[in-house]
Parts: C-alpha cells; sequence; structure tokens
C-alpha cells in the first residue's frame, strides 16, 4: 500500500480547454498531445478522480482508490497525459487532481509544467515552481543518545532547515520524542514520519526530532528498567537543550 501522504494535490484546471479541442470540427487526435513534464526535477504522480474541493481526501478516506493506484514517472522527456482521464473531467466538474511526490535524494528545485501541443506548434506551456528535498532537511534534529553512552551515527543538529525556515512557519514549536525499543535508525523513521503526518494535517510548526538511548539490550525486553534509567539520565539534558533552542528558535 502506498503512504499517499507523502504526496501533494496539484490541480490540472483545463477540462474546459479540452471540451473545446475535443469539439474542433476535424481533429487528429494523433498529432495533439497534453503532457506534464519536470524542468531540472524528478517527480511521481497519480491521477485521480477527486474534484478541487476534494482534494486531500485521500488522507482521511482509505476507499479513496489511490493507494494501490500506479506511480507515472514524471521527467525531463515529458508523460503524456492519458485522454481517457481528460475525457472524464466534462463528467467531473471540478475534477482534474493529481497527487504528485518528489523523487532524489538531495536538496533540488525546478518546475512541473503542463504542455499542450499540436503538431509542432506550442499551444501552451504552464509551469509550478516545486522545491524537492529530503525529508530531515525540513526539522531539527537532537541525538541525546551519548547522554547515556549510547552509540551516535547522526550528531545532533540544530541548524536552521533549509527546507523550512522558521520565518516560513507559525512560529510555534512541536517536539517528538519516541518511547522505549526505538534505535536511532528507527528514530529517524519514526520522526520523518511524525513530521509529514502533521504537516499533511495542517501543521506548520518548527518541528524537533528527539532520540535518546532507550533501545539498551535490545531485542530482550528484560532490559526495560534500563532504558527507563537512561531517560531519567537524558531528561535534564534534553530541558536545557530544548529550553534553549526554543528560545533561540523564537
Amino acid at each position: 500500500m502506498r503512504k499517499v501522504w507523502l504526496t501533494f494535490p496539484v490541480h490540472i484546471d483545463i477540462s474546459d480547454a479540452w471540451t473545446a479541442f475535443r469539439a474542433i470540427p476535424g481533429l487528429d487526435t494523433n498529432l495533439l498531445a497534453v503532457s506534464l513534464y519536470g524542468r531540472g526535477i524528478e517527480l511521481g504522480c497519480v491521477f485521480t478522480d477527486f474534484a478541487a474541493d476534494q482534494a486531500g481526501k485521500h488522507l482521511s478516506d482509505p476507499a479513496a482508490g489511490v493507494s494501490d493506484a500506479p506511480v507515472r514517472v514524471i521527467g525531463s522527456t515529458g508523460l503524456d497525459i492519458p485522454f481517457g482521464w481528460l475525457d472524464s473531467l466534462a463528467d467531473n466538474p471540478g475534477g482534474g487532481v493529481i497527487l504528485v511526490e518528489g523523487r532524489g535524494t538531495s536538496l533540488s528545485s525546478g518546475s512541473l509544467v503542463l504542455s499542450i501541443k499540436y503538431d509542432d506548434w506550442l499551444l501552451l506551456e504552464k509551469p509550478l515552481p516545486v522545491l524537492v528535498a529530503p525529508v530531515e532537511k525540513f526539522y531539527r534534529w537532537y541525538n541525546l543518545r551519548s547522554e547515556t553512552g549510547g552509540p551516535v551515527s547522526r550528531s545532533t543538529d540544530t541548524r536552521e532547515p533549509t527546507a523550512l525556515p522558521d520565518d516560513a512557519t507559525d512560529s510555534r514549536h512541536v517536539v517528538f520524542i519516541h518511547g522505549f525499543s526505538v534505535s536511532e535508525r528507527g528514530a529517524r523513521g519514526w520522526n520523518a514520519e511524525m513530521f509529514k503526518r502533521l504537516w499533511q494535517s495542517g501543521c506548520n510548526s518548527i518541528f524537533h526530532a528527539v532520540t535518546w538511548s532507550g533501545d539498551c539490550g535490545l531485542p530482550s525486553g528484560l532490559f526495560y528498567h534500563d532504558n527507563v534509567h537512561n531517560a531519567f539520565l537524558t531528561a535534564p539534558a534534553f530541558a536545557c537543550f530544548h529550553t534553549l533552542e526554543c528560545a533561540r528558535c523564537g
């Protein structure tokens, strides 16, 4: 099942134009191309039957029918929009929503471009600026595992996130701390997922991701008491660290 909360909706509002094109006498559809392509970036997309005022229903409705839908790649060579999908817009007022996902492992910017061509004539080209960034570029990371002698793979990084600067947030703070039985690698996954879900729910706050040494003795659960002890030992460092950071961030 696809994690549809990783996507963002884009409304391709061309139903009237498409209806007008189809009504042109003698139109050779073999010469007509309605395409999407990535200028400087690569994206993926899912075509839906959502109306514009329902663009986010896949986030709360498991029956929306997009979790297992095929993902089409939008690259520099272009992706032709299926005529069947365009024809369906005539019976779906306000339709034309696609779900788009970013691809790549580094920060990149470019455009999602809608193009309409007939033979060699470019009839329309409409770009939508898009910034694609790894999710960990959207928030701060606090690694407190060393407070109790735990191993550290990724050190604390409290620099202002490049993909979501503080002045682009609502200046409120959200802190997420995982519980017992979570490794550092697992913590990065937990934090990424929590940020994405909060973001799709409308949260635009400064997000602080925290990890601590709560996986002592794993996979055995017999060391639970040691991890409780680690939590108490880590708490003062976290309280000091977080108070200073929240004050610095505003």
